[in-house]
């Protein structure tokens, strides 16, 4: 995944409008097609959380049944992605006057309230910023991976991880991750070395 210097220049060229969008992607762990699905009222503004109920396919129909049954769960959001979707809502609330406005309670959706298209939000928007932040070329899917890495990098927690990204395997997240986690048990091993060297 992306190092967390390069998240923090690539934020750095994200235009204010996008902001919620990929901080929302970068902090929940949520899969791309979850993203462009996500409805307000499945967001808890008092808890803090999400919860995932649908997800777009690419033929920008929404789908009910998402990827496994761990996928229907409800992600934890942190205080500056909560503060950006407040921002997000107050800015999308003049399009909801426009004659062609189709109300689909989307939370990132068109000028006209539709869902977004896959190819848009990748290769329109998020392959320009990696461009102009001078960062290489990954895939949105990255996105995902952020969290988790940085996750298991703080507290060593696998399970913890495998809850966090909704994975219906242990065994997926051990495989994703197994480089990172590889060098937290590193740490870990080095850590109880120099607490037991004589």
């Amino acid at each position: 995944p992306l190092t967390l210097e390069e998240v923090r220049r690539f934020l750095q060229y994200t235009p204010e409008e996008l902001t919620p969008l990929y901080l929302f992607a970068i902090f929940s762990g949520l899969r791309q097609g979850e993203i462009l699905a996500a409805k307000w009222k499945n967001l808890d503004w008092e808890e803090g959380t999400y919860t995932v109920r649908e997800n777009l396919t690419r033929l920008r129909k929404f789908d009910p049944t998402t990827k496994t049954e761990a996928s229907l769960a409800t992600v934890e959001l942190p205080p500056i992605v909560m503060e950006a979707l407040r921002a997000h809502k107050i800015r999308q609330g003049p399009l909801r006057w426009k004659k062609r406005w189709k109300d689909c309670d989307l939370i990132f959706c068109t000028i006209y309230g539709g869902p977004q298209t896959h190819t848009y939000v990748d290769d329109k928007w998020f392959k320009q910023i990696l461009k102009d932040a001078g960062i290489r070329d990954v895939p949105f899917h990255t996105l995902r991976k952020i969290s988790g890495s940085v996750l298991l990098q703080e507290s060593g927690d696998l399970k913890e991880v495998q809850t966090h990204l909704r994975h219906a395997r242990i065994e997926t997240t051990a495989n994703v991750y197994a480089t990172v986690y590889k060098g937290k048990r590193r740490e870990s091993l080095t850590r109880i070395q120099e607490k037991i060297a004589i």
